[in-house]
C-alpha cells in the first residue's frame, strides 16, 4: 500500500462546551448569602464548593466517611434516583474512592450538623426506627424510611 487509505480526510473539529465556573466574586457573593440560611444548607454547599465533589456524592455522604482527625471526607458512592425504584445508594461516577481534603473551618461545621442532628434524634427518639446496627433514622419520612435518613443530609 502506497498511501493511508484516510490521506486527505480532514479531522473532525469538535467544540468543546465551555465549562461554568464561579469566579472569586461569585464565590465571596454565595458563601455571604449562605450566612442566613440553616447549618444544613451551609454545609451542603460549602461541601460542594470545596470539595468539588458531585451533588449525588454530596448527598451520599455518612457520619462515617468524616475523618475529623485528619481532615478529610471519604467520597465512595453517590445516590440517584431510578424512576419506579426511588433513590438508590451507587458507587461513584468514576467508580473510583477518594479521600478529599477539607480545611478545618468546614470540619467544624460537619460537627455542628452531627450534633443538630443527633439532637434533633434524642428529640424525636419515639419516631426513630432501627435500619442498621450503626444507624438510627426517623421514620415516616418516606416510602423507605431508611434511606430518608441514613445520610447526613
Amino acid at each position: 500500500m502506497k498511501d493511508s487509505p484516510i490521506k486527505g480526510i480532514k479531522k473532525l473539529k469538535i467544540e468543546q462546551k465551555r465549562k461554568n465556573v464561579f469566579h472569586k466574586q461569585d464565590l465571596i457573593l454565595l458563601m455571604d448569602s449562605l450566612n442566613s440560611e440553616p447549618l444544613l444548607w451551609r454545609v451542603l454547599v460549602t461541601l460542594a464548593v470545596i470539595s468539588g465533589a458531585r451533588e449525588g456524592e454530596i448527598v451520599a455522604l455518612e457520619w462515617k466517611h468524616i475523618d475529623y482527625e485528619k481532615n478529610t471526607i471519604k467520597i465512595e458512592q453517590s445516590l440517584t434516583l431510578k424512576t419506579g425504584e426511588g433513590v438508590k445508594v451507587k458507587s461513584t461516577k468514576t467508580d473510583r474512592t477518594r479521600v478529599v481534603s477539607i480545611p478545618s473551618s468546614i470540619m467544624k461545621l460537619l460537627k455542628e450538623l452531627q450534633l443538630e442532628k443527633d439532637v434533633e434524634q434524642i428529640n424525636a427518639e419515639d419516631k426513630w426506627v432501627n435500619c442498621r446496627s450503626e444507624v438510627r433514622i426517623l421514620s415516616g419520612t418516606s416510602k423507605n424510611p431508611c434511606i430518608a435518613r441514613v445520610f447526613l443530609f
